[in-house]
């Protein structure tokens, strides 16, 4: 899977909230996020804990570029016996990098996840993830700049890194 991805840092949400609802963006209620990343080799691999209920192993890779970057991912479903199996194979083969807490409260708008994050030890973001698929990556890219336009981050610091990297 591909999208188009943006991260900047942001003092807070109180600007953008209002904006969002007067776009017609769809709240997508709250999400409590715990992701451990591994030192693995050629792109970035995690395991996201989602409110105690959910899991998943994410591998993508993606330019460390500041502003918008395709990312390729790939995200599959696990059962929570899984996860401390897969940590502890994970840590022996590559290591652990960092763990990532997080409250995300997603907004749905078109084909664009817009994340409101408030990062454990590192501060808020705002993160645009604009999915497509290979026949309409032109049209995703003027809905992905057209929210930055509407939402009005082309000023706010664009971070380059992963989470994890911060």
């Amino acid at each position: 899977m591909k999208n188009i991805e943006l991260k900047v840092q942001v003092k807070d949400f109180s600007d953008v909230v209002p904006i969002l609802k007067r776009i017609a963006a769809r709240p997508a209620g709250l999400i409590s996020q715990k992701d451990t990343y591994f030192n693995c080799p050629g792109g970035r691999m995690k395991i996201r804990e989602i409110n105690n209920r959910r899991y998943e192993l994410i591998y993508y890779r993606r330019p460390d570029v500041q502003g918008s970057k395709i990312s390729n991912y790939q995200i599959i479903k696990m059962d929570k016996k899984m996860v401390s199996e897969l940590k502890k194979i994970f840590r022996k083969l590559w290591g652990e990098k960092a763990v990532i807490i997080k409250k995300r409260r997603p907004w749905l708008l078109g084909k664009t996840r817009i994340h409101l994050d408030q990062v454990k030890g590192l501060g808020n973001y705002i993160e645009l993830e604009t999915v497509f698929n290979n026949g309409d990556h032109r049209k995703a890219t003027v809905e992905h700049r057209h929210i930055i336009s509407v939402l009005r981050l082309r000023g706010n610091k664009k971070i380059k890194e992963s989470y994890s990297d911060l």
